[in-house]
């Protein structure tokens, strides 16, 4: 893509301005939400809105944002030149490169953020900030040298920037801070330079700065090399309030390293190598100590005092810890989250301190961790706990705490090997509302949780529970959620939920239920969501009536066999039932208890029929995809039902209510027209192996022996027109549900069983191939007026009467093929104007009259293949070209000498429309020759060669004739004769024996020559002898070796084995050092190929295109109409392509690569082959079938 002027570039880069400045309102343009549009030239802000960019107003603030999209910043000498530098607010750029003093015309500017430069130096030169005197924020990221080395800071590249307050250095691979690089810089906040490659902390470039100076906060060196901390490496920076250290690889702190920072409230040291813990600072809120490898926690507790007086947050997880030395906690009164997760603590006792009077969060889980027993210091040690997880350990058996725990809400037992519970092993929890019991070795439910009336979820999902006794939810009156998925559970008791009033969602998938008792759920009147998939169910009929308020219900992976949707709860709007034993679908109580279901899944089940009626009204998705289904009784587009879409794809997800049909054997009929005529996107299925987006109304038909229209009234009537009676026992006779389709077939009847006058007056489609008629009298076929197919092939017709199809105004097909026919006179088909697809050919056809199409405006194709025509009729040569497309094979052609005969000047000329034109053949008959008496006006040329067919006929390919024979044996004056019978022929004779000799001594010293040179001549002669016309290959020579071994060596080396021309390896290699050699050469190979191929890739348009003699030898080669140009299309092709490349494309064929048919389409595409003969080539007998004993000496 051009950068609008500036050449190519090769980043993009970014600009973002925001302008403070005071817009006038007579100026102000309408609102667009909170902003405004500006247009970069508009009245105004025409010197506000830099060139190229684009400026929106803020309603609020009355600044003005400038978004640009620019090529490199630095690369211009002015790049700020036009931009309005007093005023602007703020600046963010992507660029390429450092220059000195580049914003030093931004004296107002107070933020500026630069991101992904790439340097050449590896320096950010000294005076990169001057001029920036009111900055506050500098953000730079990922400023990264091309070479991949550090990236170095000038020591007094920021001594300009006095009032800034923040500074982010990230991700830029800096080595080092320069000793007192930030001294100057007084009203520094926060300092980020994180992601880089620092290795020595120093002091962070405050050494050596006067104290107090400073009034850094917030310090993050997260993600870079530091290994160890001084004793006075936090000397200068004595005001730090959050420090950020995390995964530095850090081993060693010294004990004094945090002895300065006594403001110090956050520190963060996870992901380190920390094996022992610094002093700490008192007034520390937050500690993070995760992902290191500490071990115990000493009595020191980090230098003498814990320090944890003030601590609030403590993080040990993923450590080594094995105990914890509980003094240190002594004075961590306030602390009110701990993490020991991910450690070795094998009891709660050596992982908790004693007492943690307002610890609010504990995580315990993943550790070693067999009891549930806590040694406080007091029974209310841990009053105010309100999260507990013990997930991911080793607790057998829950046994009462000796603590008291009011306050505990979540209590998580995920993953233990708990197989027994005390039941009083909950009472010290009054307020208990989450209990998590799941993946545990449970048998039964814990009586222990009749005591917990507050519990609201609950779940035991992955025991080993086998059944749910009666009355052991009835304290639980506020349970919402209870989950007992994956267990063994086979039975339910019927009073087991009698009490469970505030139940809304209820799991028992995966588990062994075969049955339900009618009454098991009548107490949970407030059920929303049930889910009974992967049992053994094999009825829910009845079991589900009362649950009034239940929304979603999946009873997939079981064994039902039937499904009522009036036996279903009325408010139910998602029902998944796959994967089961389904074979009808009914709703016979749909007028007392309508169904409001919306969504329904019945696939993978056994359902043969679809009855539309038993659906619900409300229903907007079906899938009833993978059944066997092979008939959809009614219409599910009637008025009452909803807007259907059919789709194949399973789960596809749509604004319009979809039905999936996919994969059932549907049988098509009449009565299922209704998938082809309503569904307008995609379709599903397969229909008799056909896809259902390809059928047509003419496969969903039904049989009929008698039928009668709707709109008929004289349907009682013997003779009716409207009345359609199937004509004969042999007869199938079919109709569409709309009657708009009428077929009627009758193929291969016994003489006289079937009448042309006996066809249904309505029928649309007739097929009486194989039936027996002689002839076809007068109007036939009068009154079908609705008749758009006939075939009457194969019935052994001689004759056929004037106006036999006439007033057949609606036909467009008519087979008239392997009949006995000898002439048309064209008064046969009066008026028949749509007539397009006429078929004759394998007839006794040998003159057709001037007028045998002149009824036919509308004609399309013609075959008369297989005839007994000599002579080409002007009713055939005057057919529009290329409208009509004709065979004309298998005639005894008549070819002579300088072009005797109307077919030798018109074949040349409409080859393209003639498709079997390498099939055609000259014949001559040598027995009417020799009765010719030597009377020339009956004979051709063709006389003077042996017989190849039998005994007495010569035939010979069309274009052999006009290619070979035609040049080796015409004259100008045609054969010159030699007087009487016996002169003539003498002189065929001496001909003759001239090529015999000829022909032999050729053969001879071609034998000797072969001898000679072997294998390699055999080659050539084989290519040389089957390859077709010239085609030149033009392509990127960067695609060459793709080119050569995927393409051209398939055209070259297989049938019909094409001679191509490549660019880079064919043409002169000079001519490409001299762009005019090589247009010249390049439109010369054009001009003799009979195709150019070009493989079209991004390096063909990127390279090639670009080159002027490539251009213009295209534009030549395009001034001539004929289509010599074929376009391989391997890439996309974007939608800026060049215009007049893309011109090209829209006017010329192209061929894509990944097209299934890529090679079919490129043989169609490609010149036909020089047909020398029509036998196989491989066949050493041809010749003489052709030519006797005289062979062409291309031949040769």
């Amino acid at each position: 893509m051009n950068s609008r002027g500036h050449g190519h570039r090769s980043r993009c880069c970014c600009l973002f301005l925001l302008l403070s400045t005071f817009l006038d309102c007579a100026m102000a343009t309408p609102e667009m939400g909170t902003a405004k549009a500006l247009a970069p030239a508009a009245s105004g802000f025409a010197g506000l809105c830099p060139s190229d960019c684009h400026c929106l107003e803020q309603q609020e603030t009355g600044r003005l944002k400038v978004t640009c999209d620019w090529p490199a910043i630095t690369a211009q000498p002015n790049a700020f030149a036009d931009f309005p530098s007093n005023t602007m607010y703020s600046l963010s750029l992507s660029c390429n490169k450092f220059k000195p003093g580049m914003f030093s015309s931004f004296m107002h500017l107070e933020h500026l953020a630069i991101s992904h430069c790439r340097s050449d130096d590896g320096f950010l030169p000294l005076g990169f900030a001057h001029g920036l005197y009111h900055l506050k924020t500098l953000d730079i990221e990922d400023i990264r040298l091309r070479d991949g080395g550090p990236f170095h800071i000038q020591p007094k590249a920021f001594d300009s920037l006095h009032k800034l307050e923040k500074l982010r250095l990230v991700n830029s691979n800096v080595g080092a801070i320069a000793k007192g690089m930030f001294c100057r810089l007084t009203e520094l906040k926060s300092l980020n330079v994180s992601g880089n490659a620092i290795s020595d902390f120093g002091s962070m470039g405050f050494d050596g700065c006067a104290s107090g100076d400073n009034q850094l906060m917030i310090l993050d060196v997260s993600g870079n090399r530091i290994v160890d901390l001084a004793p006075n490496a936090f000397d200068h920076l004595g005001n730090l309030h959050v420090l950020n250290m995390q995964a530095n690889g850090m081993q060693r702190i010294d004990e004094r390293a945090f002895q300065r920072l006594e403001k110090l409230q956050e520190l963060r040291l996870a992901g380190n190598r920390i094996v022992r813990l610094p002093r700490l600072p008192r007034k520390l809120q937050l500690l993070d100590l995760s992902e290191n490898l500490l071990k115990d926690i000493p009595s020191s507790c980090g230098g003498g005092d814990s320090n944890f007086e003030n601590l609030l947050q403590l993080n040990l997880s993923h450590n080594h810890i094995t105990s914890l030395n509980h003094s240190c906690f002594d004075s961590a009164q306030h602390l009110k989250s701990v993490d020991f997760s991910f450690n070795q603590l094998t009891t709660i006792a050596d992982g908790v301190p004693h007492q943690l009077p307002a610890v609010e969060e504990m995580y315990l889980c993943n550790n070693n961790i067999e009891r549930f027993e806590f040694a406080a210091s007091a029974y209310d040690a841990y009053g105010q706990l309100v999260y507990l997880d013990l997930s991911h350990n080793r607790i057998a058996h829950v046994r009462q705490p000796a603590v008291g725990l009011p306050r505990l809400t979540t209590l998580i037992f995920r993953h233990n090997r708990i197989s027994s519970v005390d039941d009083r092993a909950f009472a010290t929890m009054p307020k208990l509302r989450r209990l998590n019991l799941a993946e545990n070795l449970l048998s039964e439910i814990p009586v222990a949780l009749a005591m917990l009336s507050n519990l609201s979820s609950l779940d035991v999902s992955r025991n080993r529970l086998q059944h749910v006794q009666k009355f052991v939810f009835d304290q639980m009156s506020g349970l919402q959620t209870l989950t007992l998925s994956e267990n063994a559970i086979s039975t339910i008791d019927r009073h087991a939920f009698r009490n469970c009033s505030s139940l809304e969602s209820l799991d028992l998938s995966t588990n062994a239920i075969r049955e339900l008792s009618i009454n098991c759920f009548d107490g949970v009147v407030n059920l929303k969501h049930l889910r009974l998939q992967m049992n053994a169910l094999g009825d829910i009929a009845a079991v589900l009536v009362n649950l009034q308020r239940l929304i979603t219900l999946n009873v997939s992976n079981n064994q039902i066999r039937s499904v009522d949707f009036g036996l279903l709860p009325p408010g139910l709007r998602q029902l998944y039932a796959s994967h089961n034993r389904i074979e009808v679908i009914t709703n016979f109580l749909q007028s007392m208890r309508p169904s409001g279901v919306r969504h329904a899944d019945f696939s993978f089940n056994n359902l043969r029929h679809l009855q539309a009626h038993f659906l619900p009204p409300s229903l907007e998705t079906l899938n009833v995809s993978h059944n066997v289904i092979d008939e959809i009784t009614g219409h599910l587009y009637s008025q009452d039902k909803a807007n259907y879409t059919i789709f194949e794809i399973h789960g596809m997800v749509a604004v319009q209510p979809i039905v999936f049909l996919r994969g059932n054997p549907l049988s098509c009929s009449c009565r299922s027209q209704w998938l082809s005529v309503d569904s307008e996107q995609s379709y599903s299925g397969t229909l008799k192996q056909h896809n259902l987006q390809r059928l047509a109304n003419f496969h969903f038909l039904c049989a009929y022996h008698n039928l009668c229209a709707d709109d008929c009234v004289c349907c009682e009537f013997e003779s009716c027109d409207c009345k359609s009676i199937c004509p004969a026992a042999g007869c199938t006779c079919l109709h569409d549900f709309a009657h708009k389709i009428n077929v009627v077939e009758c193929r291969h009847q016994r003489r006289n069983a079937v009448s042309p006058r006996n066809i249904p007056m309505r029928a649309t489609d007739i097929f009486l191939d194989g039936t027996y008629f002689f002839s076809l009298e007068r109007h036939a076929f009068f009154g079908r007026y609705r008749l758009r197919q006939l075939y009457l092939n194969n019935s052994e017709i001689y004759n056929i009467s004037p106006k036999a199809f006439s007033g057949l105004t609606f036909l467009s097909t008519l087979d008239l093929s392997d009949n006995f026919i000898t002439q048309l006179q064209g008064d046969e088909f009066f008026n028949i104007p749509n007539l397009s697809h006429f078929y004759l050919h394998n007839n006794r056809i040998s003159s057709l009259s001037a007028d045998a199409f002149a009824h036919m405006p509308s004609l399309q194709l013609v075959t008369l293949h297989g005839n007994l025509l000599q002579l080409l009729p002007p009713a055939v040569a005057s057919l529009p070209s290329p409208v009509v497309t004709i065979s004309l094979s298998g005639n005894p052609w008549k070819c002579d000498c300088g072009n005797r005969f109307l077919l030798q000047t018109w074949l040349p000329a409409n080859k393209a429309n003639v498709m079997d034109s390498n099939a055609v053949h000259c014949q001559e008959d040598l027995s009417a020759a020799a009765s010719s008496n030597g009377n020339d006006n009956h004979t051709t040329i063709l006389k003077i060669l042996p017989p190849t067919k039998g005994a007495t006929t010569v035939k010979v390919n069309f274009w052999t004739f006009s290619n070979e024979i035609s040049k080796t044996f015409c004259h100008q004056n045609h054969v010159p004769s030699m007087g009487g019978d016996g002169d003539n022929g003498g002189y065929n004779a001496m001909v003759i024996a001239i090529v015999i000799i000829a022909t032999t001594a050729v053969v001879l010293i071609a034998a000797l020559f072969l001898l000679r040179y072997g294998r390699a001549l055999r080659d050539r002669i084989f290519y040389r002898k089957y390859l077709t016309d010239l085609s030149l290959d033009s392509y990127s020579i960067d695609d060459e070796k793709f080119v050569r071994d995927e393409l051209v060596s398939r055209l070259e080396q297989e049938a019909p084995y094409f001679r191509i021309c490549m660019l880079y390896r064919d043409l002169s290699a000079d001519s490409f050092a001299n762009r005019y050699c090589m247009a010249d050469e390049l439109m010369t190979a054009m001009e003799k190929s009979q195709r150019v191929i070009t493989v079209l890739t991004d390096n063909f348009m990127r390279r090639e295109w670009e080159q002027v003699q490539i251009r213009t030898s295209y534009k030549y080669l395009l001034r001539n109409r004929q289509r010599k140009l074929v376009l391989v299309v391997l890439d996309d092709i974007p939608s800026d392509t060049e215009p007049i490349l893309a011109h090209y494309l829209r006017t010329n064929r192209c061929i894509h690569w990944n097209d299934p048919m890529f090679w079919d389409n490129l043989m169609a595409a490609m010149p036909q082959p020089k047909h020398d003969d029509v036998q196989n080539a491989s066949d050493a007998s041809h010749y003489s079938d052709i030519y006797g004993t005289v062979v062409p000496s291309d031949f040769v």
